[in-house]
């Protein structure tokens, strides 16, 4: 009887699996579908398995996801009729890594009794079979397992020797004698914090901290295993090599859907003003005392269609916890967006907006009035002159009340008509552009490949801007023949570098942003400027104008008082003054353009640390991703960057950049005025 029984068992198996574990030991991925809701996923083979048996009698909500973050998860039916299969799986494949690493371990995990009280502690119980084995890696496991921390809880944690180590009520998958063979058997009890008991409900946000706390503790545990236990020719030297590499379908969709909603709207041109020059007129017109009437470019799009299309997108479906992070943080950040653009030329606008880019905080505020008390000078914020005139004493009424140039002098200076002025000091737009053209032949030669294109339009605010892969100049401007080259170091080889590096990655948001990336994309742009030998004491005081302006305008203050303290206490032209105090508040109140001043005082704080640049160009992202891209990196999901940025890379710059480690914002600021 018996025998037969083993027939059938065996027949079913090759039914099931044969396949399978050729594919297996070939080392090739293998993710299917088992029967009773089970399912086997195997990047490629790994010294260690996660294991997750669905109870047959009771629900068990959320604890399957647990074992969904690593590169080697088997879940099965803990029917009991289906245990043959699953044990016999579990040792074939256990032979199979047997034989390729000299030791396998299999971690299997499940839920316990819910001890952890009212206020919900996280907790553990480490089952192992016998205090000698992997004592070593017991202990790492327990190590990090206490790291972990939910709702500000640590966790406690226990160890339990006891044979079988199996879940209450199942057979173990490897069998006592099998261990000495080089199987090792680890359970990991789970208190269920992340559910209701009583509804059977999971509580979203607690199973998404915990999954990825503990996925650290898991291959912590394994890679501790592979170091003392593995024979391999490839040595793994991070807990990282573990993870996964290959990104799960969901992800490519997620990805893709999110960048076609970031690509149905241009926030920062949907806030730029189309009418800056008009509203400098009629602002000096008036006397400089009326808060100037703006206008922006329609929205050919509906935010509360987009805001559907985005929350329709299954973000929590990703199973990779890292990436699941990444883009829910980036969805988050477009919905915020989408409001703000609802609300726009409101004062809804900049509730949005702050939780967009942050308030001013007060010690960069102090640091922006300090770096004020610095020489005034005569540029606009870029090193520009646009056309118009530089003061509202330029203007006066006539009888009927229409504004007229008292000094025509000045405004035809101001005028370029596509000639340089000064005996070629200054540049026209065309000449701008033809500039902005060679650098990006420069790049060209890394990567020929690159496609980007320059514009002169109208309606942008600055004399230089990049949106995505096009990059703009402003066609009523003059830049400073010095300021030329820090500006395209700025623009093109940051913004435009960045962006085409972060394309260029399987993850496409790389390219458009990860969320809150602005800050280290205008830190790093400051710090081109400041290599390429062109960043002077008076761009650092428009830098932080915008931060005092930005704090005026949270505050409250009128348009008119933030234009005038600008002039008389810190010495801006009214020009000036009103180029700054329309950034800030534009389309309800931006508070955008404190994050130059706050980006590259914090990247040099990072740099001082002896962080190196690199890391940094391979998307656009924020400071505070660099340890998840490391772990990408690391997981070879993430590439090294594709252009390295001209500031980064000529010997000359290379020295600078080396030199800022260390200083201030302050010591740049003294070297600039000295």
């Amino acid at each position: 009887m018996e025998a037969a029984t083993e027939r059938a068992i065996d027949r079913r198996f090759r039914r099931l699996f044969a396949g399978l574990l050729r594919r297996f030991a070939q080392n090739r991925p293998v993710d299917r579908r088992l029967p009773a809701g089970g399912r086997l996923r195997i990047e490629r083979q790994l010294p260690f398995l996660c294991v997750y048996r669905r109870p047959h009698e009771r629900d068990d909500p959320g604890t399957a996801r647990l074992v969904t973050t690593e590169a080697a998860f088997l879940i099965s039916s803990g029917d009991p009729a289906a245990q043959p299969l699953i044990l016999r799986l579990c040792r074939e494949l256990g032979q199979t890594l047997r034989e390729h690493f000299g030791a396998f371990v299999l971690i299997e995990i499940w839920s316990g009794a819910d001890e952890s009280g009212p206020e919900r502690r996280p907790a553990f119980t480490i089952v192992s079979r016998d205090p000698a084995e992997v004592p070593t890696t017991v202990a790492a496991l327990r190590d990090e397992l206490e790291r972990i921390r939910l709702g500000g809880l640590e966790a406690t944690v226990r160890v339990r020797y006891a044979d079988p180590v199996a879940p209450p009520g199942l057979p173990p998958l490897i069998e006592a004698g099998e261990s000495g063979a080089g199987v090792v058997k680890l359970g990991l009890e789970v208190a269920p914090v992340y559910r209701d008991l009583e509804a059977g409900r999971r509580f979203p946000f607690v199973l998404r901290g915990l999954r990825r706390q503990l996925s650290r503790a898991i291959r912590r545990a394994a890679f501790t295993f592979a170091g003392i236990e593995v024979e391999t020719s490839e040595p793994f030297v991070h807990i990282e090599d573990l993870g996964p590499r290959e990104l799960e379908r969901s992800v490519g969709d997620v990805d893709r859907r999110l960048r076609d909603i970031a690509a149905a709207y241009d926030f920062l041109l949907q806030v730029t003003p189309v009418n800056a020059e008009e509203a400098w007129q009629e602002f000096c017109a008036d006397g400089c005392r009326q808060t100037p009437q703006f206008y922006y470019r329609p929205q050919p799009f509906s935010p509360a269609k987009l805001k559907r299309r985005l929350f329709s997108i299954p973000v929590d479906d990703i199973e990779d916890p890292t990436l699941a992070h990444l883009l829910r943080e980036k969805r988050d950040e477009l919905d915020r967006q989408l409001s703000a653009l609802r609300d726009r030329n409101s004062r809804d606008f900049l509730y949005s907006a702050l939780q967009l880019y942050g308030p001013v905080e007060a010690d960069l505020l102090a640091m922006a009035e300090r770096l004020l008390q610095g020489p005034a000078d005569n540029e606009d914020d870029d090193g520009s002159f646009s056309r118009g005139p530089r003061s509202c004493e330029a203007f006066s009424r006539d009888p009927e009340g229409s504004a007229r140039p008292r000094d025509k002098a000045l405004l035809s200076e101001s005028r370029l008509n596509g000639e340089s002025r000064l005996n070629g000091e200054f540049l026209s737009a065309d000449e701008i552009a033809a500039a902005v053209r060679e650098e990006i032949s420069h790049y060209r030669q890394q990567l020929p490949d690159l496609q980007a294109v320059v514009e002169v339009c109208d309606g942008i605010v600055s004399a230089l801007m990049v949106s995505r892969s096009r990059v703009l100049v402003a066609r009523d401007t003059a830049l400073r023949r010095a300021r030329v080259t820090p500006l395209l170091h700025h623009e093109v080889g940051t913004h435009l570098v960045t962006y085409i590096n972060g394309g260029l990655q399987p993850l496409g948001l790389l390219a458009w942003g990860l969320a809150k990336y602005e800050g280290l994309q205008e830190g790093l742009a400051v710090l081109a400027e400041y290599v390429a030998g062109g960043l002077t004491a008076g761009r650092l005081r428009h830098l932080a104008a915008r931060v005092v302006a930005a704090a005026m305008m949270i505050d409250g203050a009128p348009f008119a008082e933030t234009h005038d303290r600008l002039r008389g206490e810190y010495g801006f032209s009214a020009r000036q003054a009103f180029q700054t105090t329309m950034r800030v508040y534009r389309a309800g109140g931006f508070p955008k353009d404190a994050v130059y001043l706050r980006g590259f005082r914090d990247l040099l704080e990072w740099l001082a640390q002896g962080h190196d640049i690199d890391p940094l160009l391979v998307g656009k992202i924020a400071l505070r991703h660099v340890p998840f891209l490391h772990e990408l990196r690391r997981r070879q999901i993430v590439a090294p960057a594709a252009l390295v940025p001209r500031w980064a890379e000529d010997p000359v710059m290379r020295q600078r950049l080396e030199s800022v480690r260390g200083r201030t914002v302050f010591d740049l600021a003294g070297e600039a005025a000295s």
